[in-house]
């Protein structure tokens, strides 16, 4: 069989990454797999224009009768018959993306054979899908489609029937994806278990002096600097308990400086004004979603970041890397907004990169009563876990949180988190939900794909 790289750089083959504009997540995913690709692969960028999709996603991530409608709509029975709907719109709204395939298709000095279109967006999987037999028709060319889903969340709408490969991100979420095809007699489609594709720019290793410098911010004993990235989410979510944290750590110590990046829009104006008065905190930001990305990328390459606090979303998987390598931060998850943020929580649990709920209930208990786990009968047990930990969830509450913060430091667990090192054997179904290199993984069996004739 051809290597990956040749089969991608076909002449006869175009290669697109389609994402949609609801937030960063999906263009973070999109850039991952981007930024992964072999040498010489050149892909074409496709984005949806539905700036609609954004502020819906806004309204239900910032509004609380927005996240209780949005929740609504996720859970059955509601969600059978928004997703009936939904699907059907989005086919009937087909036109605007076909002209920018054959767009993509006349740029081309020789027409291809074949087109290639990973989706990081459902809405725009289940378009294409919808145009593949009027492309082979009307222009002779044969259109593959690739779903990545970006959360690890069993959706109805994450199902989108004609397919030709679904990427999720766990065994479970497999099972529930074809347990809801079966049950709505829906056409069975390939879907492949594969560890979340994390950035490949945040999983280079860093030096030992990097580490031990990583290390020493989160260690009571030392006078270290504490840097803590804080990404604003395109859905700018949560601002006011950022801005008490923020002042709520740096009243317990003045080593914390925090690391903001943030899109610059209305609705962040005020947010990012204000944490211009205060001089731990840097900012970094932008009016377009892609500097974004890159500016975050740019804090860890330029810094030794040691914390994170960011929601469970697509970030959440973070926690992939290890804390040896750039982007691997502990992380300190805000509470979950809509279904897919739960379920990602779970996916974090069963693999014991977060502490269990009951483990969760007892560190927010002993936090609040100031305990010395030294002191404590289960307090070593915890110290033990966490090594095993990548991420710790927050109270709701952004000061319960800063002390919550506080205490995990003094009292030796993020120290111990330090300690995280994955061992997954690719044989085991655990093993093939972790990894930190899930981008190669979806590029070599897309090319798979491809070289089986598709």
């Amino acid at each position: 069989m051809l290597g990956t790289a040749e089969i991608l750089t076909r002449e006869s083959l175009v290669l697109v990454l389609a994402y949609a504009p609801t937030g960063l997540g999906h263009l973070r995913v999109t850039y991952a797999l981007n930024n992964g690709l072999p040498q010489g692969v050149l892909p074409v960028l496709l984005g949806s224009e539905d700036n609609s999709l954004t502020y819906l996603h806004r309204l239900a991530s910032t509004n609380a009768w927005g996240r209780k409608i949005q929740e609504t709509l996720q859970s059955p029975p509601a969600e059978s018959i928004f997703m009936t709907l939904y699907r059907y719109f989005l086919k009937s709204r087909t036109e605007e993306l076909y002209k920018k395939l054959l767009t993509i298709l006349d740029q081309r000095l020789t027409e291809p054979k074949s087109i290639v279109v990973v989706s990081t967006h459902f809405g725009l999987g289940h378009q294409l899908v919808e145009l593949k037999k009027r492309l082979s028709k009307e222009r002779g060319v044969k259109m593959i489609v690739v779903v990545v889903v970006t959360d690890d969340t069993v959706q109805q709408i994450w199902y989108v029937n004609g397919a030709d490969l679904t990427f999720v991100a766990s065994q479970t979420t497999k099972e529930g994806m074809i347990e809801f095809a079966q049950k709505h007699h829906l056409a069975k489609i390939p879907i492949v278990v594969s560890p979340y594709p994390v950035s490949p720019q945040l999983t280079k290793p860093i030096s030992a002096e990097v580490f031990e410098t990583r290390k020493k911010q989160v260690t009571e004993v030392q006078q270290t600097k504490i840097h803590m990235a804080i990404p604003i989410s395109g859905a700018a979510v949560w601002l006011d308990f950022y801005t008490r944290l923020i002042t709520g750590l740096y009243a317990y110590s003045d080593r914390f400086i925090f690391h903001i990046v943030s899109k610059e829009a209305p609705y962040t104006h005020g947010f990012l004004k204000m944490m211009l008065k205060y001089p731990f905190v840097r900012l970094y930001t932008s009016i377009h979603d892609r500097e974004v990305i890159h500016l975050y990328e740019d804090i860890y390459r330029t810094n030794t970041i040691s914390l994170e606090v960011t929601k469970p979303s697509e970030q959440a998987f973070k926690a992939l890397i290890n804390p040896n390598q750039l982007g691997g931060s502990l992380l300190l998850l805000s509470s979950p907004v809509g279904r897919q943020e739960y379920d990602n929580l779970a996916f974090l649990r069963r693999h014991a990169l977060l502490p269990s709920n009951e483990e969760k209930q007892l560190l927010w208990r002993l936090s609040m009563s100031a305990a010395r786990l030294k002191d404590e009968s289960n307090g070593i047990q915890l110290i033990q876990s966490a090594k095993s930990w990548r991420s710790v969830e927050l109270p709701p509450n952004p000061l319960e949180a800063a002390s919550f913060i506080w205490w995990l430091l003094t009292e030796g667990i993020f120290s111990s988190m330090m300690d995280y090192r994955l061992e997954a054997d690719a044989a085991t179904r655990h093993g093939r939900e972790l990894g930190y290199d899930g981008v190669q993984k979806i590029w070599d069996r897309v090319a798979q794909l491809i070289e089986e004739g598709f």
